[in-house]
């Protein structure tokens, strides 16, 4: 087993045992790969800055597991401290009883994107007509500057929901 899985294998087995003890009832199954690779940058964020934002952590765990809303805030992010702790203490130990250098780059990490790096691209489109006439041929390209343009409106839309706390200049600008 590589160590990164090591690492992933030892964080679910202290989340479970964290909601566990707090809950014996909760469901775990609905803990998935998802849940847990959000963990691990929580505790990725953590080892950079202990003061990290646990209200959120405590939001988005609560969306999969309702109990989790109900642990004390301070209670959460002592448990995170100590299992972000615990992970470096046994990466040291690790790399050392194995004196390699490639122990150090095995470590657990997330690939960290860019909004406009995860989205399609959408080729530039030009919307404006230089034409002063009122030709068909120009009332059928104004139709579809509308038409674009509601398409583009609805991206933005789409891309708000997924991301509420992004201002409609930043969507704007990406889409």
């Amino acid at each position: 087993m590589s160590a990164i899985a090591q690492q992933e294998s030892h964080v679910k087995e202290s989340l479970f045992h964290f909601i566990t003890k707090n809950f014996p009832t909760a469901d775990l199954n609905v803990i998935d790969d998802i849940v847990l690779s959000y963990v691990i940058s929580i505790l990725e964020e953590a080892s950079q800055d202990p003061c990290f934002d646990v209200e959120g952590f405590i939001e988005m765990m609560a969306a999969y597991i309702p109990e989790f809303a109900r642990i004390d805030a301070g209670q959460v992010c002592s448990w995170v401290l100590e299992l972000e702790a615990e992970l470096s203490r046994r990466e040291e130990s690790d790399s050392i009883s194995n004196n390699d250098d490639s122990a150090s780059s095995d470590k657990i990490s997330l690939t960290l994107q860019s909004l406009s790096e995860m989205l399609p691209s959408v080729p530039a489109k030009n919307n404006r007509s230089h034409s002063n006439s009122e030709s068909s041929e120009n009332a059928d390209s104004g139709r579809r500057a509308v038409l674009e343009s509601d398409e583009h409106a609805a991206q933005c839309r789409a891309l708000h929901e997924m991301f509420p706390n992004t201002c409609a200049m930043e969507v704007r600008l990406i889409s």
